[in-house]
């Protein structure tokens, strides 16, 4: 399991995602953080800690379709190289790495109007951020040639033991752009 910390960029650090929260402890700046802690649900954790005790955490799970505006934002910036020419294999791979997550997200929700209803509306009154996920949703995926389809082609390159070939990549691409398309046609 991974926890993530999120957080405002107030103290983010120069040419960097992170943020300082406190001594050896920091977040990641997130755009959408708001939203993020608006639409979440609290979950509760339990567990053994390595000196056998048995614990219990309640933690904050955000929604699927939260979810997604956070990997939006993030391929865009991994993909944008935001922290300089020594990472950029490394953003590049991390920027595959969303758009896989992305093009999962919308598949495995795309067919709920209840879903598509809450990504467009989770924006409230942050009408910019809205238009940003927009705009980089129609970008990325306006076509077989757009940046976020040939990122995912990259991916689905990159999966070997998989042995995707020529027809099922070709399915899994008309298929990602149809889902988008859907949740594109929905903006309002």
């Amino acid at each position: 399991m991974r926890i993530e910390f999120l957080a405002p960029d107030e103290d983010i650090r120069p040419n960097q995602i992170r943020v300082n929260i406190q001594q050896g402890l920091h977040g990641r700046y997130c755009r959408g953080s708001e939203i993020a802690l608006k639409e979440s649900i609290y979950k509760t954790i339990k567990g053994t800690v390595p000196n056998g005790q048995t614990a219990e955490i309640l933690i904050r799970v955000i929604q699927s379709y939260t979810l997604l505006i956070l990997k939006l934002y993030a391929m865009d910036d991994r993909y944008k190289n935001m922290r300089g020419p020594k990472k950029t294999d490394h953003d590049r791979n991390e920027a595959r790495i969303h758009t896989a997550d992305i093009i999962s997200i919308i598949h495995d929700n795309i067919m709920s109007q209840n879903w598509i209803q809450s990504f467009w509306t989770q924006f409230d009154k942050q009408e910019e951020l809205k238009q940003e996920a927009f705009k980089i949703l129609s970008e990325y995926f306006k076509d077989v040639n757009a940046l976020g389809v040939q990122l995912y082609i990259e991916f689905l390159r990159m999966q070997q033991s998989a042995n995707i070939y020529k027809e099922e990549e070709s399915m899994f691409i008309n298929q990602a752009l149809r889902e988008t398309g859907v949740l594109l046609k929905a903006y309002a």
